[in-house]
């Protein structure tokens, strides 16, 4: 068996909206966290194409934020990769 069939317990995708920015702090834009893990995370926004591919993503109840780089993106979502 496989063992994602033993575990008995489903994740439940969490979404958390946060603030992307330019490594200056310019041009904050609101995003929606989604699919975050401790190397990346998938991002979803109107403004995603407006995005340098360097940004700094600050999420409500984390200290400071974190370097990111953009390793790939369509027109509203993005995939980061912590930096």
């Amino acid at each position: 068996m496989s063992e994602q069939k033993n575990n008995p317990i489903k994740r439940k995708q969490q979404l958390v909206q946060a603030i992307v920015a330019s490594f200056d702090g310019s041009n904050p834009i609101k995003v929606v966290v989604k699919d975050a893990k401790k190397d990346g995370c998938t991002i979803v926004s109107s403004h995603v194409r407006d995005l340098p591919d360097k940004i700094l993503l600050k999420v409500p109840h984390v200290n400071g934020a974190l370097k990111s780089q953009i390793v790939w993106r369509g027109n509203r979502t993005a995939e980061l990769q912590f930096i």
